[in-house]
C-alpha cells in the first residue's frame, strides 16, 4: 500500500477514536497523561473495549455496533 494512503487511513482512524471515545489523541486522566491509542489497544486486550464510548453519546448507542 501507498504509504501516503496508510498515513491517511491511521488519521481516519483516530479521528474516529477521538469521535467515539470524547477524548483527544492524549488526555488526562487521573494524574497522568494518556495516548488513546495505547488506551484503546490496552482496554481492547483486557476486554473492556466498551469502557471508550463517550457517556454523552446516550444510551441508545448501541456498544455492539460501536465496537465494530
Amino acid at each position: 500500500m501507498d504509504t501516503s494512503l496508510l498515513s491517511r487511513m491511521s488519521s481516519f482512524g483516530v479521528l474516529v477514536l477521538e469521535i467515539v471515545s470524547g477524548e483527544r489523541k492524549s488526555f488526562r486522566r487521573r494524574e497522568n497523561v494518556e495516548y488513546l491509542l495505547s488506551y484503546a489497544w490496552k482496554s481492547w486486550r483486557e476486554g473492556t473495549g466498551s469502557n471508550l464510548i463517550d457517556p454523552r453519546m446516550g444510551t441508545n448507542s448501541r456498544s455492539e455496533e460501536v465496537m465494530r
